[in-house]
Formats: C-alpha cells, structure tokens, sequence
C-alpha cells in the first residue's frame, strides 16, 4: 500500500501494532495509579448522601478555587515582603 511518496509495508504495521500494545499497557499502568477521591460533602458512615453527588462536586469545585485563591494571595504576601525589605535596604544605605 503506497500513499503519494510514502510507501507502508507490513514491518511498518507490525511496528505500529507493537507501538499501540505498548501504549495501551502503559494506559492501563497510569489508570492504576489513579485513585478516585471520595466528596469531602459526602458523608461515608451513611448510605445516603447528605447531598446529591451534583451539589457535592460543585462544593469542590468551589473549595478547589478558594484554595487556589489563597495560595495566590500567599505568594502575593511574600512577594510584597521582599519589596519591603528591599525598601528598608535602600532606606539604611541612603
């Protein structure tokens, strides 16, 4: 089987079906490493949810942005730290 200057041989498709074996056995070595994480807004001692799964993710989604908000806020606290103490070097040699 030829495509314009390209030609594909059959060492060629062996190749390639070795190359998507090796993929899908790695695929399936990194989906046993991940581990799915229960709600922090689900309670595990009942059978029941104290909340629909729906409003469960959304709380975490919402967590996760806070969380991200202040880790922000922290690095922005350090960097205006370092400005200041940069200041008061400059302040003492004037």
């Amino acid at each position: 089987m030829s495509t314009g200057n390209v030609s594909w041989t059959k060492s060629d498709e062996s190749r390639l079906r070795q190359h998507l074996v090796r993929l899908k056995d790695e695929r399936s070595v990194v989906k046993l490493t991940i581990v799915d994480l229960e709600s922090v807004h689900l309670d595990p001692f009942t059978s029941e949810p104290r909340q629909d799964a729906r409003e469960a993710q959304k709380l975490d989604l919402e967590n996760a942005v806070l969380m991200q908000e202040l880790m922000a806020i922290k690095v922005l606290v350090v960097t205006l730290c370092c400005c200041c103490l940069s200041w008061e070097e400059i302040i003492w040699i004037v």
